[in-house]
C-alpha cells in the first residue's frame, strides 16, 4: 500500500524553512540557531545593500531574529515563504535604520545632507526580484505613483544621491527630493498600516 504524503509533509517539501518557524512556535530555542544558520547569507545580503558593510547591518539581523522568536506565528505560509518573508522583514529594519542613520546625519552634519546613500551592487529590478510579489514592500511600492516608484528605487537600490538622480532622469532637483520625500512617507505609512492590521 503507498503511503500518501500529508499536507505537512507537502508543506515542509516546498518549503523547508517552515519546520524551524514551527519549531520556534514551540519555544525550541536550538530551531533558532538553525535558523539563523540556514538564513544568515541571504538576509546579512538584503541588509548590507542597504546599509553597507556596518554594524547597522549585524545589528538589524539582529533584531530580525530576536522578532521571529518572539513572534513566529506572524509567519502565513499561504502568503509567502519563509525566505521571503524574512526579506521583508530585513528589509523594513534596513530601510528604518537608514532613515535613522540619515536623520542623526542631518542633524549632526547639515551641510552633507545631500550625500549619496549606500551603494547597491545591483539593479532594482534584481534585487526586487528577491521579494515576494504579495509581499508588504510590493503592495507599498505599488500605491506610489510610476514617478515616485521610480526615484525611490534609484535613492536606495541604486545608492545614487539626490543631484545624481535629478541628472539621471534630467528633472530638477526640488523636484526629485519633494517626489522621493512623499514616496518615502506613502510607503512608510502603507507598511504601517500593514503591520498595525497584522498585530491586531
Amino acid at each position: 500500500m503507498t503511503v500518501q504524503p500529508t499536507k505537512s509533509d507537502e508543506e515542509q517539501a516546498a518549503d523547508p524553512w517552515r519546520v524551524l518557524i514551527l519549531r520556534i512556535v514551540k519555544r525550541d530555542q536550538s530551531a533558532l540557531g538553525d535558523l539563523r544558520h540556514a538564513c544568515l547569507t541571504r538576509i546579512h545580503t538584503v541588509a548590507k545593500r542597504i546599509l553597507g558593510d556596518t554594524e547597522d547591518t549585524e545589528e538589524v539581523i539582529y533584531d530580525v531574529l530576536l522578532w521571529v522568536w518572539h513572534h513566529p506565528e506572524r509567519h502565513d505560509p499561504e502568503r509567502g515563504s519563509v525566505s521571503a518573508w524574512l526579506n521583508n522583514l530585513t528589509w523594513s529594519r534596513a530601510i528604518d535604520r537608514l532613515r535613522k542613520r540619515r536623520r542623526q546625519q542631518d542633524i549632526l552634519h547639515p551641510e552633507v545632507a545631500d550625500e549619496a546613500y549606500p551603494v547597491a551592487t545591483v539593479e532594482p529590478e534584481t534585487w526586487l526580484s528577491m521579494v515576494d510579489s504579495g509581499s508588504r514592500v510590493h503592495r507599498a511600492l505599488a500605491t506610489l505613483t510610476s514617478a515616485q516608484r521610480e526615484l525611490v528605487l534609484l535613492a536606495f537600490f541604486e545608492g545614487l544621491s539626490h543631484q545624481e538622480i535629478a541628472d539621471r532622469v534630467a528633472r530638477p532637483l526640488g523636484t526629485v527630493k519633494s517626489l522621493i520625500r512623499r514616496g518615502i512617507l506613502q510607503m512608510r505609512s502603507v507598511l504601517e498600516e500593514s503591520e498595525a492590521r497584522e498585530r491586531n
